[in-house]
């Protein structure tokens, strides 16, 4: 499944609106520590492990597309 996601600032959540994940992350984007964040808070709403959710686009954006598998 491919999904649409939306990074913003905040406390963690993650939130359907539109067909858009929006998901809120609290952790600073150096050293990639926000993507791991967002990779691991989609997973846990997918009910899936960490390792069969990946970024295809927007590794330095707001605007991702990640893969669930």
């Amino acid at each position: 499944m491919i999904v649409s996601v939306l990074v913003k600032k905040g406390k963690k959540a993650v939130v359907e609106e539109d067909g858009v994940l929006i998901v809120h992350t609290d952790q600073p984007m150096e050293m990639n520590r926000a993507n791991r964040d967002i990779i691991k808070q989609v997973a846990e709403y997918y009910h899936v492990g960490q390792d069969r959710v990946k970024i295809l686009r927007g590794f330095k954006s707001r605007k991702k597309t990640l893969k669930v598998l």
